[in-house]
């Protein structure tokens, strides 16, 4: 018998990220505060004028060119990477990917954001731009219905955001 390690067993994934500068904290949808839960902060404009203060790039909104470039890299690396899409969604201002995956969410969404970066800038569709906010949600989806929900959510185009 030997002790060789086990392989990490694969656990379904939400995987919810923003577009450089489009939610900043104290925006009027309301905002969360990484680390503290779920139930959103409310409205703060001295906040929000704040945060818009000191970004370094503009607020950016992915062209429909972008928006397939960017879903063309995430499906490369999942299939790179052997991991299962079982939904996919690239809107102007963000994504969703309900991915099956053995490492951890956190890590699986800095290599989608670099390997979409990458590829925008190959295709010469963001220079110096910062394309990504720093953070994103990772929900681990533990039941069948969180994960059909998840899914179904992604496949419905309801939730890109009109022009601000």
């Amino acid at each position: 018998m030997t002790n060789a390690p086990r392989p990490p067993s694969p656990s379904r994934y939400h995987l919810t990220f923003r577009t450089y500068g489009t939610w900043l904290p104290g925006d009027d949808r309301g905002w969360r505060h990484r680390g503290e839960g779920e139930a959103p902060r409310p409205p703060s404009p001295g906040l929000h004028r704040w945060c818009a203060a000191r970004m370094n790039h503009p607020p950016l909104r992915l062209t429909p060119r972008q928006r397939e470039v960017v879903r063309r890299a995430f499906l490369e690396h999942c299939a790179h990477r052997g991991f299962p899409v079982n939904s996919i969604s690239v809107q102007a201002e963000h994504a969703h990917l309900v991915v099956t995956a053995t490492v951890p969410p956190e890590a699986l969404m800095t290599s989608l954001k670099g390997w979409a970066t990458r590829a925008l800038r190959r295709d010469g569709l963001a220079r110096e731009q910062t394309v990504w906010a720093t953070h994103g949600s990772t929900r681990r989806l533990v039941t069948h219905r969180r994960f059909d929900n998840a899914v179904r959510y992604d496949l419905d185009d309801h939730h890109d955001e009109p022009e601000r």
